[in-house]
Parts: structure tokens; sequence; C-alpha cells
């Protein structure tokens, strides 16, 4: 009997083993950058139909790639209705014009994902179109953030012209500014709102004392501002201040004029004030003088002396000189008598 003979080929596939090994490494890569970047792959091949996906693609979709078959048809029907219609438009212009389009489309079963795709046609050898490739990302956060932030640049818009009207009525004297509801809650459109209150109760106490003062002539009014602090409560102080001052003046001096009107010369008129107020009591107290100067000699002449005279006060004192022109009649007659 013949010996068995063993034949033994031993090749190094070591290249290979390492080959396999870094396109594991990359694959990996690859899926970790898809899955951190919430981006997935895809391919259309045109000659076939068949559809390839990234796994990461599934899960953009939110489908199992164990349960589901990638492909055209899958694709559109997991897209709402106006992504279809546009995914059907950007892929005719694709193929007229061969430039690579970019779009944005939601999913039926989560309207809310938005998701963004990047696709490119390539061609073969003979320039005829063969496939469509491209990406698909998922911006579902970039795009609330975008919104929000286009949400609050148009409401700072909106509050800052209305603060600008409030403001332009409020410096041409119209406090009547009718505020939107839709910022009502806003910080700086409650504070103008405070303001513009602050201004119309002020300004409507102060018209009202005036109007009382100067026009009714009623006194003792004081104007009243609710809550009112810093320069709004030293504003309305100085108001009721001038208001206090000026019924105090103007009610010590009618009091003045009655016991004048009544005869009694000895009541003396004491107003501590400034300006023309001190010269209205300085002159009354002039007419005082006067009258009783003029008394003094009228009672003279009454006990017999004519020579007793009323010094004017000025050219225009018809009561001295016509006392004094009397002193010299009565004086003339008695000498004759």
């Amino acid at each position: 009997a013949k010996s068995p003979t063993f034949i033994i080929v031993m090749r190094d596939i070591s290249t290979t083993i390492h080959q396999q090994h870094h396109y594991q490494t990359l694959e990996k890569r690859f899926r970790q950058t898809q899955n951190e970047s919430k981006t997935g792959s895809w391919e259309w091949n045109m000659m076939d139909n068949s559809v390839w996906w990234s796994e990461q693609t599934y899960r953009l979709f939110e489908l199992d790639s164990r349960q589901i078959s990638s492909s055209f048809e899958t694709y559109m029907n997991y897209l709402t209705p106006d992504s279809q219609r546009l995914i059907k438009q950007q892929i005719d212009q694709i193929l007229k014009d061969h430039q690579p389009y970019e779009h944005q489309i939601t999913l039926k079963a989560n309207p809310e994902k938005i998701l963004h795709g990047k696709g490119e046609i390539v061609f073969n050898n003979k320039g005829e179109p063969t496939k469509l490739t491209g990406t698909i990302t998922d911006i579902t956060e970039q795009a609330k953030a975008e919104q929000k932030h286009l949400n609050n640049a148009q409401r700072l818009e909106e509050v800052t012209n209305e603060t600008a009207e409030i403001l332009s009525n409020i410096t041409s004297g119209n406090l009547n500014h009718k505020f939107s509801a839709k910022h009502k809650y806003h910080p700086i459109i409650m504070s103008c709102k405070q303001l513009n209150e602050t201004l119309k109760q002020f300004s409507t106490e102060v018209v009202r004392v005036a109007k009382e003062v100067g026009v009714e002539g009623k006194l003792g009014g004081q104007a009243n501002l609710m809550n009112a602090s810093g320069i709004w409560a030293k504003l309305t102080e100085n108001v009721n201040l001038m208001a206090k001052n000026l019924t105090t003046q103007v009610r010590e001096i009618n009091k003045y004029a009655e016991h004048l009107a009544d005869g009694v010369l000895d009541y003396n008129l004491e107003i501590e004030s400034p300006g023309e107020i001190k010269q209205l009591v300085t002159n009354l107290k002039k007419v005082q003088k006067n009258i009783n100067n003029a008394m003094s000699s009228a009672k003279k002449i009454t006990n017999g002396d004519f020579d007793a005279q009323v010094i004017p006060v000025s050219e225009y004192d018809v009561l001295g000189i016509t006392i004094n022109n009397m002193t010299k009649s009565l004086k003339a007659k008695t000498e004759k008598l």
C-alpha cells in the first residue's frame, strides 16, 4: 500500500487581515461620525432602481433596517405630501440641469422632525446619469433654534417700534397711547406703560390744581399722586408746596385787606415770601402807613391843630393833598374869625 500524501499550501494573508481590520475601523468611525452628526447616507441606482441606505438613514426615518427594505417608493411613502411634491420637482430638475440640490423635508409619522437633504447626480463614462447619491441630516434642533431666534428678533423689533412710538407720543404730550396686547407683559412695554400712567396721573393732578387756583379761584387744592417715588414724589411735593404757600399768602392778604376795609389799621401783615408777593405785601403796608398818617393828621385837626400837615407820598396822593388843603382852608377861616 502506498503511504498517503499530504499537500500543504501556505499563503501569507496578514496583509488581507490588516486591510480587513483597517476597513472595520474606518466603518466604525464612519458610523460613529454619522451618529454624532445625525447624518445618514443614501444612494439610488437609476439603472436597476435599487436603493442603499446607511443604518443612520434608517434611524433618521425612524425605521428598522431588519424589517423595511430601502427603495425609492419606501422613501417617498414616509414623506409628507408637501415633501413628496418637492422631491419630485427636484428630481425632474436635476435630470435637466445636472446640478446638486438641497432641501428640507418632513415625515408623515413625525411632522415636527425636519431633515435636511443633499444630493448630486453621478454619470458613467458615456455621460449618462447612473445614480443619485447624497446625505440626510436631522436639523430639527437647529431649525427650532433658528425659528426661536427669528421669533425673538421679530419680537424685539415689534417691542422696539412700539417703545419708540410710546416715547414719541410722550415727547409730544400725547399720553393716550393704546398699548398692544401682544407684548403687554414685556418688561420694556410694562415700564413704558408705567411711565405713561405716572405722567398721565401727574399731569392730570397738576392741571387740576392749576385750574382750581388760576381759573376757578379755588385755594387749598393739593395734587394726589398714588405710590409716587423719586423725582415724581419730589415734583408732587413741590407742586403742593407751591399751592400751599400761594393759598396761605392769598388768604393772609385777603384777611389784611378785610381789616383795612373795616377801618382796622393796626393789623400786622406777616408773610415771608420773596419776589412779587413780597413787593405786594410791602405796598399794602405802605397803604396802611399812609392811611395811619392821614388819620393822625385828621385827628390833630380835629383837636384844633391846624398846622398839622400830611406828607404826600407822591404827586398822586389825593388823600394827603386833600387833607392839607382842608387844613389850610380851616386855618385861614379860623384866623379870620
